[in-house]
């Protein structure tokens, strides 16, 4: 339930910050619809569709960032470095939104190893420096 809230988070920032670029808001603003939330559901389905373990949803969801990375840094112009970061900082944003282990919030840590990697390897398939966490 927190990762969910923390991506929300970070949708509902990006569409209230004036300075966000307009590729950022944009995207942000579609996830305030139903039916924007409703094809973004269905594209992650369909990129990770026949996987049979989690390692196989990981690599088809890294595939799939790369070929974003690829299609923005050819059709994006210059919002697609800033877009590219913005995702990257959603990871960590995610990553940084429960503590791992510990007991009824206390103690444990506040980003895993493990949540530390997949930010460095989303950040890595973006093509972009890897938000510190």
């Amino acid at each position: 339930m927190r990762l969910t809230q923390a991506s929300a988070r970070a949708l509902l920032a990006a569409n209230a910050d004036p300075n966000a670029d307009a590729l950022v808001k944009a995207v942000a603003g579609e996830f305030e619809t139903s039916e924007g939330r409703g094809l973004a559901q269905d594209g992650v389905r369909a990129a990770i569709s026949g996987s049979k373990t989690p390692a196989d949803i990981v690599s088809k969801a890294l595939d799939s960032l790369k070929a974003a990375s690829t299609l923005l840094d050819a059709k994006g112009g210059p919002d697609a470095a800033p877009f590219k970061t913005w995702l990257a900082g959603v990871a960590k944003s995610v990553a940084e939104a429960a503590p791992e282990g510990g007991f009824l919030g206390f103690g444990g840590t506040q980003v895993s190893e493990t949540e530390k990697a997949t930010v460095a390897h989303i950040a890595a398939a973006l093509g972009v420096p890897a938000p510190a966490v």
